[in-house]
């Protein structure tokens, strides 16, 4: 009885006791990386891979953090994105209306095979967002993806300016991820979301 219930809290315990590295984007980093001004930290598993904006260019993401198979081929990952919006609140909502109802021709264009779409406004980890939710199948090995995945897209407001994020999730079907929810909280991935922190921005000092 008491090994049975040691091997059933073992993996659990191997979790919670998984390296993590910490994560942190600030003015420096955007100027870095020529990205819109935002802040926030996270932590990530050691197992998990990163995808980092390259230095010197323009970029579209602040950095992605996935998963991958003795093949390569990505099981989970997380993007983290720019939402730059309209100072005006009321235009803020028909940009956001616009940008995620885009998300189903941007998955198609990129190879997936959609089912059971979802665009509008869904709860997630306790929070109400603006949602593209599908399931999609792929075969594309120099992207990095084969097999049916589970996506989720969600728009977080800005909390301090008009800069906001734009999360991206991707499962495939063997993963621990078996529902939209399970992204808050299982995985590897489910760490990146569970400690992600936005922050006030603060701009460096100026010598």
């Amino acid at each position: 009885m008491r090994k049975a219930l040691l091997l059933a809290t073992l993996p659990v315990i191997l979790m919670s006791c998984q390296e993590r590295i910490p994560f942190q984007v600030d003015a420096d980093y955007c100027y870095r990386h020529m990205l819109p001004l935002m802040q926030f930290s996270l932590e990530y598993p050691a197992d998990l891979q990163t995808d980092p904006p390259a230095a010197g260019g323009r970029n579209l993401h602040y950095n992605t953090f996935f998963k991958a198979d003795p093949d390569g081929i990505q099981t989970e990952s997380i993007t983290l994105s720019y939402l730059s919006l309209s100072p005006d609140s009321s235009q803020q909502d028909k940009d956001m209306e616009m940008m995620i109802g885009q998300f189903e021709e941007d998955y198609r264009g990129a190879g997936f095979n959609l089912e059971d779409s979802f665009t509008g406004q869904a709860e997630f980890d306790g929070e109400t967002y603006r949602v593209f939710r599908a399931t999609g199948s792929i075969d594309k090995e120099d992207y990095g993806l084969r097999g049916k995945y589970r996506i989720q897209v969600l728009l977080m407001t800005p909390k301090f300016d008009n800069n906001g994020l734009l999360v991206s999730f991707l499962a495939r079907d063997d993963s621990p991820i078996q529902t939209y929810e399970d992204f808050a909280r299982k995985g590897s991935i489910g760490t990146v979301w569970k400690t992600l922190k936005i922050e006030k921005p603060v701009l460096p000092e100026r010598k």
